[in-house]
């Protein structure tokens, strides 16, 4: 029986991709994000 190598999303991702996410985790984790409601309440103009 052959053994299925198991991969994880994290390792197949550039360092820039990396970056981007942990320097996310930060800003979310200081409070420096804004809820999808937020969003979508201050641009539904333009998705009429």
């Amino acid at each position: 029986m052959e053994k299925k190598k198991e991969t994880n999303l994290w390792d197949e991702l550039s360092e820039e991709q990396k970056s981007s996410v942990k320097k996310s985790i930060s800003q979310y984790r200081k409070g420096k994000f804004r809820t999808h409601e937020a969003v979508m309440s201050k641009y539904k103009k333009w998705f009429k």
